[in-house]
């Protein structure tokens, strides 16, 4: 399993990053020019449309010129793996359907769609039999009243994803109690960034896979870049220890 760490910091840290991880995934809403040149160097790099932005930000935007311009960043830096405008809640299904084979068609590449519950189950199905790579979303936002009942049905998901020869993506999900039993292809996260949001680390512990977290101490007095780096060190195990046993 890929964990791809997401989110947004300053280009001091991207050679450390890229050190920590192989596995990236960026919103090309936040997508800043001085990181085009390292989208390289990742051995999975993951784009996402940035349409939990729209979503919980409630930002207005002309979709119709986001989308062109989404076409023209994959083309221009040959992006592999994308992920639809999955704005149902916004523009409607039929729309965000719209916009999918638009980008499908420009860029010659079929893009990953994203399942939400509004969609229903037939629709997660027909999705995985026509496109290689599928993924999960709504987690985020809390699209889910039962969200530990959808965790239960997450290796449903993937089982039937697997036999219909697709990949699967776990948007914003990184709950190690959970993951041993969901063998996504790879997920997503931006917890790594906790250490400079709220002066609390955690990392996994490996034999209960749980989140452990702590406090920082002095965490004031310590540059936020800092604390970022340290979080890196200790993601570096967690997304090596997915990567071998998962």
């Amino acid at each position: 399993m890929k964990i791809c760490l997401a989110g947004n910091f300053k280009e001091q840290l991207m050679p450390a990053f890229v050190k920590a991880t192989p596995y990236r995934l960026q919103s090309m809403y936040f997508m800043e020019d001085w990181e085009i040149p390292y989208l390289n160097q990742f051995e999975f790099f993951m784009l996402d449309s940035g349409a939990f932005t729209f979503m919980s930000k409630k930002r207005t935007t002309n979709f119709d010129e986001y989308v062109a311009k989404y076409i023209d960043f994959i083309n221009k830096n040959n992006i592999d793996n994308f992920i639809e405008l999955d704005i149902d809640s916004i523009v409607g299904l039929k729309k965000v359907e719209e916009y999918r084979d638009l980008i499908n068609k420009e860029t010659g590449k079929k893009c990953i769609p994203v399942w939400h519950r509004n969609r229903g189950i037939q629709y997660f199905k027909d999705c995985c039999k026509e496109y290689p790579y599928v993924a999960i979303g709504g987690l985020v936002v809390n699209e889910y009243e039962n969200v530990n009942g959808l965790f239960d049905m997450f290796p449903y998901f993937i089982s039937y994803a697997h036999h219909c020869g697709a990949k699967i993506h776990g948007l914003g999900f990184t709950r190690f109690d959970k993951l041993h039993n969901c063998h996504f292809d790879s997920v997503d996260s931006t917890s790594w960034l906790s250490d400079s949001r709220y002066g609390r680390g955690s990392t996994m512990d490996v034999r209960s896979r749980k989140v452990v977290g702590f406090d920082i101490k002095n965490s004031r007095n310590v540059h936020y870049s800092e604390l970022n780096e340290n979080s890196l060190e200790r993601w570096k195990h967690i997304i090596e220890y997915y990567r071998c046993f998962c």
